[in-house]
């Protein structure tokens, strides 16, 4: 394979891969010597869409032999869609004092991003979840902010964009009864 197409394959192969896939792709980034292809399989491994290959993933950024800088490339890899955003929080905030322990103080602003996408539910609560003082750490009321930002221009686009989707479509719709 082209190695500029690996990381694609690795991951496109992963959306429909199974467990064992799965452990084949562990055991590569386990004994991968070139760094490139460690971080392609290590990314990879966040792509595996079946429930039980995801969470196995999850426990494996956190209790394997991913480094706790590295843990996040897991994480925030299943950030795919809404569902798995949402899947992804509920996880995170059953799972937040074990990866307060593991991964580095620097990095736990971050985890607010997971409600980056188009969901006013799931920003409010990452909002309060992350508000809290029991979970807040310096920098995280400016992720906050930005993930705020960045989710209600989506929704705005969104909103804008599908009246015209719908237009367009209405008006082809039209034309083809014709």
């Amino acid at each position: 394979v082209d190695p500029n197409m690996a990381m694609t394959f690795l991951k496109l192969s992963a959306i429909i891969g199974d467990a064992e896939l799965f452990d084949k792709y562990a055991r590569k980034f386990e004994t991968a010597k070139d760094p490139t292809e460690r971080t392609q399989y290590l990314e990879a491994l966040s792509n595996f869409r079946d429930p039980q290959l995801m969470d196995k993933a999850l426990d494996y950024a956190m209790n394997g032999p991913v480094k706790p800088n590295r843990v996040y490339k897991i994480v925030f890899g299943q950030a795919w869609d809404e569902a798995s955003r949402h899947r992804l929080f509920d996880w995170v905030v059953d799972n937040y004092d074990a990866i307060r322990k593991r991964v580095p103080l620097q990095a736990m602003p971050y985890y607010p991003r997971i409600a980056d996408g188009r969901s006013p539910e799931l920003l409010e609560k990452a909002r309060r979840f992350f508000l809290d003082k029991k979970h807040h750490v310096s920098g995280m009321k400016d992720e906050l902010r930005s993930v705020t930002d960045s989710v209600n221009l989506r929704l705005r686009l969104s909103a804008r964009q599908h009246r015209n989707i719908s237009e367009f479509l209405d008006r082809f719709l039209q034309r083809e009864s014709r």
